[in-house]
């Protein structure tokens, strides 16, 4: 009897997800313009980073993150808990 309930439950619950489908995301890599290559950030201040919208698709579906790091960022990542 548990067998089948589950067995019912459980294709019960694949008919109702299978006519789901998931939207589209757009994927949008802005080009940051500031801070540049080569800039020396010092402890303790503030840095603004901004970034280029002129390439930005009608509709931005994505969050964003901006990651900073010491290392190449292949390194960083290995001890990064994202």
């Amino acid at each position: 009897m548990k067998f089948t309930t589950s067995f019912v439950a459980s294709a019960l619950a694949f008919l109702a997800a299978s006519g789901v489908s998931a939207a589209p995301l757009d994927v949008w890599d802005p080009t940051i313009t500031s801070p540049v290559t080569g800039t020396v950030w010092v402890i303790g201040t503030e840095v603004n980073v901004t970034w280029s919208t002129a390439n930005k698709p009608a509709q931005v579906s994505n969050g964003g993150k901006i990651m900073l790091a010491q290392n190449e960022l292949e390194s960083t990542l290995s001890y990064m808990h994202l």
